[in-house]
Formats: C-alpha cells, sequence, structure tokens
C-alpha cells in the first residue's frame, strides 16, 4: 500500500477488521504488524495465511483490543460501514487511540447510496458515504485529513446501472476475475488514484488518507 512507503520499514501497522488476511499478508513484508476481527472464521484464516498468531485477535472495531498510542498507522479498508457497526465515530475514536501521536489512519469506505444494490445486501452494508461526511467524521475524531478522493471512478457508471438493476435481489454482482485482468484492473486503479484523476467527483469509494493530531 504506497499510501504506508513514507513510513520506515518495521514499523507497527494494525490492520483493523483484517477479514481474511490479505492486507496483511502484504504488509507484513514492510512492518511489524497486528491485525482483529469480529469474525472466529476469518481471524483462523488470517493466522494460517500470514502465519501470525498473537498478534492477530477477536475484536470489534468500537473497541479495539490493543492499547494506547502504540501504532504508527492504522488501516481501515471497507469495514465501518458494516451493519454490525452501530457508531462509526466510536470507531474512529477508537482507531485515533491505538495510533501514536502523528500517526496514519489509512481510510475506505463504499460511497453513494444511489449505488446500493443486491451486492450491499449481501455484504450488509449499513451505509454509503459522501467524501465531505467522511471528512468531517474524520475532523471530528482529532484527524487531520491529508487526502481523500473517489476510487475507481472508471466503475461509477457501469455499477450504478447494474446495482439499479439489483436491488432487491439479495445477489451479489462480484465475480472472480482472472490473474490478467486483475493486474489490468490494478494499474487502471493506480492511474486513476494519481494526482491527474483522483479530484473527480464521483467514484464507487471514498479513499481517505489522515494524521492523528
Amino acid at each position: 500500500m504506497h499510501e504506508l512507503k513514507r513510513l520506515p520499514n518495521g514499523k507497527r501497522v494494525l490492520d483493523a477488521g483484517c477479514g481474511t488476511g490479505g492486507l496483511l499478508d502484504l504488509l507484513q513484508k514492510s512492518f511489524n504488524v497486528a491485525g482483529f476481527d469480529r469474525s472466529p472464521e476469518g481471524i483462523g484464516e488470517t493466522r494460517q495465511r500470514t502465519g501470525l498468531q498473537e498478534s492477530v485477535a477477536f475484536g470489534s472495531i468500537e473497541s479495539i483490543p490493543f492499547q494506547d498510542n502504540y501504532f504508527a498507522a492504522v488501516t481501515c479498508i471497507d469495514v465501518i460501514y458494516h451493519a454490525s457497526v452501530i457508531d462509526e465515530g466510536r470507531a474512529l475514536k477508537e482507531m485515533h487511540r491505538v495510533l501514536e501521536p502523528g500517526g496514519y489512519l489509512v481510510l475506505q469506505v463504499p460511497a453513494f447510496e444511489c449505488l446500493c444494490g443486491g451486492h450491499d445486501e449481501v455484504v450488509h452494508v449499513r451505509k454509503r458515504y459522501r467524501a465531505d461526511e467522511v471528512r468531517s467524521l474524520l475532523n471530528e475524531t482529532g484527524f487531520k485529513v491529508i487526502k481523500i478522493f473517489y476510487r475507481y471512478p472508471w466503475l461509477f457508471l457501469p455499477a450504478l446501472f447494474i446495482r439499479k438493476w439489483t436491488r432487491g435481489s439479495q445477489k451479489s454482482d462480484l465475480r472472480p476475475v482472472n490473474p490478467v485482468m486483475n493486474l489490468l484492473l490494478f494499474y487502471l486503479s493506480q492511474i486513476f488514484d494519481s494526482w491527474l484523476f483522483s479530484p473527480l467527483p464521483f467514484g464507487t469509494s471514498v479513499f481517505a488518507v489522515a494524521r492523528r493530531i
């Protein structure tokens, strides 16, 4: 994750809501990592995938099972939108608490209520966000926003069309992607995440990098 390249190798990084450990496995190549999730199955898969044991814990985003001022960075990718999160502000305060002063938060949430569809039913989306709303939430919980933008603008119109016709279906529109296509999509995302495209006022996700004040 290039947003963390400014951190020296070996710094402590927490993946908040680590799921099955994909991001954690990537991060441990450069950092001293830890993670947590509320799913016992996810924790088991993460431990098997990463080889990490004690540093992968059971816990809630609203009550993070790690000490104050401990991590140089926290990643939280598509977590606080979930129906199981009752208080998103409390979740952000918990991430603020475990960060050391000046530590980084990398946050991503799904964007725009108009993109709500059958997929959202399947993955239990509580709400979708706009960038200005995310900025306000971060400011209110003691973060200084470094950058915030909409990701995947090239997917917005196809997603809008598909989600419109799948509302109420309780069926995800996500499908496995072959490795070549996955690599192409990765590089396309890198291009659109650059300064040239990041001001676009639409996309399927809101992405933010902030620092603890």
